[in-house]
């Protein structure tokens, strides 16, 4: 299954904010991008891919709400995952000034914390959701959990209770 079975060249550029010619197709079709949206969607249940083949399979007009909430969480996580992927080389090929001699596009300084914190933050709610559309299609597999960490702190006494130093 190629990579625009799950998701478009446009949509990847459009979670990361940046054009065609920053960001050519020909980059985003090699296969690494496909192995990694394979992988991603493994880790949130080893059955999913299968299941989107299956569920994309059917018609739109057909699928029950279930089934096409599920496709459209795929489609979606597939496009971020990628996208978070690419976060990392973002001011690389993300040029900051663009001219062609008549007209100019110039970004802010800041924008790429921005764009880095929108496509994580989108990218660990859609991984849970995917996680919950594919638990309500397969009740049997396991649901993805996340862990939540609990901090604690202490401060020393001021004095030492022996010596009162």
């Amino acid at each position: 299954m190629p990579l625009t079975d799950y998701t478009t060249t446009d949509e990847i550029r459009a979670a990361l904010g940046v054009s065609t010619t920053e960001l050519p197709d020909s980059i985003l079709l090699q296969p690494q991008y496909l192995t990694l949206a394979t992988i991603e969607m493994e880790e949130v249940n080893a059955g999913i891919p299968a299941l989107y083949t299956t569920v994309s399979a059917i018609p739109e007009g057909t699928r029950t709400s279930v089934q096409q909430r599920f496709y459209s969480l795929s489609r979606l996580f597939v496009t971020y995952a990628i996208a978070r992927n690419l976060l990392t080389s973002l001011p690389l090929f993300s040029v900051q000034r663009l001219t062609d001699g008549r007209a100019e596009f110039q970004r802010q300084a800041d924008v790429f914390e921005d764009v880095r914190l929108g496509v994580n933050g989108m990218f660990n709610s859609l991984r849970l959701k995917l996680s919950i559309a594919n638990k309500l299609l397969t009740p049997a597999d396991s649901l993805y959990s996340t862990t939540a960490f609990s901090y604690t702190v202490s401060i020393g006494l001021g004095l030492d209770p022996v010596t009162n130093a």
